[in-house]
């Protein structure tokens, strides 16, 4: 079992010993178990660490071993070493909210999904993009975005992710970015700021930190986002927020050309609108687009 680079082979060893194989231990041999297959035939087996930081299941008998070893049980020990692994990314999150990502981190959980796949049929962990269309209405969709932002780090649970992306990027790590709006400047001097995608790249930790009180003073959490926590479940996830635009230049700032000094509207018509997972990327209008690469989370409740 390879390993991820942030988990120490013993103390994988010494897990799954424990969580998969105590049923099969030996009381009088430490780090020895025995097994008897579907066949009748019986097993000695222990896990040792190799020269290259890898777990292996060595299986001693007098025949060779049958599917409930080579297949059922190794794939239950790699389900584990997978969830030892997100348990290792999350507890160094933990320690330190600005904590810089390196490749193998990114590429291990943008690769999560293919590796939960191949051992366990059942459990799906697929990348999921939602899109939503702004209002009519929204003529600063930049702004819409930095409030966003700043609620969504103030529920303690989202931090922007910190490190080498581009790197990752060159590695063929799913991890895209919409281009920058560019710095125009219109009769009034307003501009429109250049957007760095990568200002709008977080992760999800399920164990929240204090707020960072450099972009938000208080908690923005509610109770309904405290509930959505406990059913999203365990684990990692990059969250990466932006805006693909219709093509019409939209200043920060810029107030729109109204005949009167309020506008007068319903509360509906500045609702945003999610697409049908069916109709991505087909609609015209300004969008929100919320793209979430996930490991052992509740993929809708995140």
């Amino acid at each position: 079992f390879a390993l991820f680079h942030r988990c120490s082979p013993g103390s994988v060893v010494v897990a799954l010993e424990a969580s998969v194989l105590h049923s099969f231990a030996v009381s009088n041999l430490r780090g020895l178990y025995v097994y008897k297959d579907e066949a009748g035939a019986i097993f000695y087996l222990r896990l040792c660490v190799g020269d290259d930081r890898s777990v292996r299941l060595v299986a001693h008998g007098v025949r060779s071993p049958g599917p409930s070893v080579t297949e059922q049980l190794v794939r239950l020990l790699a389900k584990r070493v997978l969830a030892l692994s997100v348990e290792a990314l999350s507890t160094v999150l933990i320690k330190n909210r600005r904590f810089s990502w390196k490749v193998e981190d990114v590429d291990f959980v943008a690769k999560f999904h293919e590796q939960l796949s191949a051992v366990d049929e059942t459990r799906r962990s697929e990348r999921d993009a939602r899109e939503y269309i702004l209002p009519a209405h929204v003529y600063d969709p930049i702004a819409i975005l930095l409030f966003f932002r700043q609620n969504l780090r103030g529920s303690t649970f989202f931090h922007r992710l910190l490190g080498p992306v581009g790197d990752a990027e060159a590695k063929d790590v799913d991890i895209q970015h919409a281009p920058s709006t560019e710095i125009e400047t219109d009769s009034s001097g307003i501009f429109i700021p250049s957007v760095d995608d990568k200002e709008f790249l977080f992760f999800y930790n399920n164990t929240p930190v204090p707020v960072d009180k450099e972009f938000q003073p208080v908690s923005t959490l509610t109770t309904k986002g405290a509930e959505f926590m406990r059913k999203a479940g365990n684990g990692v996830a990059i969250v990466q927020v932006s805006v693909v635009s219709d093509g019409e230049t939209r200043a920060v700032g810029a107030l729109p050309k109204l005949e009167q000094q309020q506008l007068h509207m319903p509360v509906q018509s500045l609702r945003m609108e999610q697409l049908p997972r069916d109709s991505l990327g087909g609609a015209c209008g300004t969008k929100l687009v919320v793209k979430v690469t996930n490991t052992t989370l509740d993929s809708d409740a995140l």
